[in-house]
């Protein structure tokens, strides 16, 4: 454990993409951080990737957040716990509706630690926008959703893996971390955030073109020569990465986000939007036959998000969505320099 007498924060899912950035602010706002990993083949990844910062925070290994008192032995002396990690994802393969429950279950045992530690003050959950969506009344123009939404599936709904088994697991931990606190009434406070898809720059271990984070991947199939026409969104509204860092840092400390939820929501956007910011930003690219042709047209109408509550209580101001794009396509062509990423590669 590190010594000094800073607060110490813990992190699950410290190296995912919005983990690795929720950690890198953490240091940044001069917290003491220890990182949860699931191996210590990730902790040596993080640290190949920000060698900077290995003195600056310790790690701690939990390879399986779903066994029973997984976080016990970890959370002594923890002040904070930003929860990031799920076991989870969209490309969650093979699918087995048997495993749907294993992020409530990763996430009760993250918050029965947390209550069985004197110390701990506050924890800040990752959830996502998906958990209030109801996708089958889109795009529900007109509507506004609120952190009173919640989406109508349930663990019945789900036949296969992609977004519906990753929108029901995580509506399932974060209810279940609502209702914890309601039962259990423990010492800490709840704060969780719905972001939607977040672009930004991806400073995550990354070991192939192939397995980055969801909306690198949306960027980089525009800008490899894969895609000869733009592709549909996979959602229509967005984020920077950074922006969800700041506010889940910020969270901590601020009393207004104390039981708390929040949506943060960005903007709407098009991939053909997208793949106009990179003609502009990368004619050569372009010109290699690398980036789509866009006619960057805008988002048809459709539901809205209201993101109020949150711009007021943290004092935010968004990246704007062209920079995002932009910061998010220079970090793809760095790495694809470092990999040697072939050219179309998905």
């Amino acid at each position: 454990m590190l010594t000094g007498q800073k607060e110490l924060a813990l992190v699950t899912g410290a190296t995912g993409f919005i983990g690795t950035a929720v950690t890198l602010e953490l240091i940044a706002s001069g917290y003491r951080v220890l990182a949860v990993a699931r191996s210590f083949a990730k902790v040596n990844a993080f640290l190949s990737r920000h060698p900077s910062v290995a003195g600056l925070l310790s790690w701690a290994i939990v390879p399986d957040m779903t066994v029973a008192q997984a976080f016990d032995t970890v959370i002594s002396g923890v002040d904070y716990v930003v929860h990031v990690a799920s076991p989870v994802n969209r490309s969650w393969k093979p699918f087995d509706i048997r495993a749907i429950d294993m992020a409530a279950q990763g996430t009760l045992n993250v918050l029965e630690a947390a209550a069985g530690e004197t110390s701990v003050k506050r924890v800040v959950m990752t959830s996502t926008f998906g958990t209030l969506v109801n996708h089958s009344l889109n795009p529900r123009a007109g509507y506004t959703y609120t952190d009173k939404d919640w989406n109508p599936l349930g663990p019945q709904d789900v036949s296969s893996g992609g977004d519906p088994a990753y929108v029901v697991s995580k509506k399932l931990a974060e209810q279940a971390a609502w209702n914890f606190m309601e039962s259990r009434r423990p010492q800490f406070t709840l704060t969780t955030f719905c972001p939607p898809l977040a672009f930004g720059p991806p400073i995550q271990p990354v070991d192939s073109m192939s397995h980055l984070n969801t909306s690198a991947d949306e960027v980089w199939k525009l800008m490899n020569g894969s895609c000869h026409t733009v592709p549909p969104n996979v959602v229509p509204v967005w984020i920077d990465v950074r922006d969800v860092a700041r506010m889940h840092v910020a969270a901590l400390s601020n009393p207004l986000a104390a039981n708390q939820r929040y949506i943060t929501v960005a903007g709407v956007f098009t991939n053909s939007q997208i793949a106009h910011i990179l003609r502009q930003a990368y004619p050569d690219l372009a010109a290699q036959g690398r980036i789509p042709p866009s006619d960057n047209d805008f988002p048809p109408e459709q539901y809205d998000a209201d993101s109020s509550k949150a711009l007021r209580d943290f004092d935010a101001h968004w990246v704007g969505f062209d920079q995002s794009v932009k910061d998010t396509a220079e970090e793809l062509l760095k790495l694809e320099e470092q990999l040697h990423g072939v050219i179309g590669e998905k």
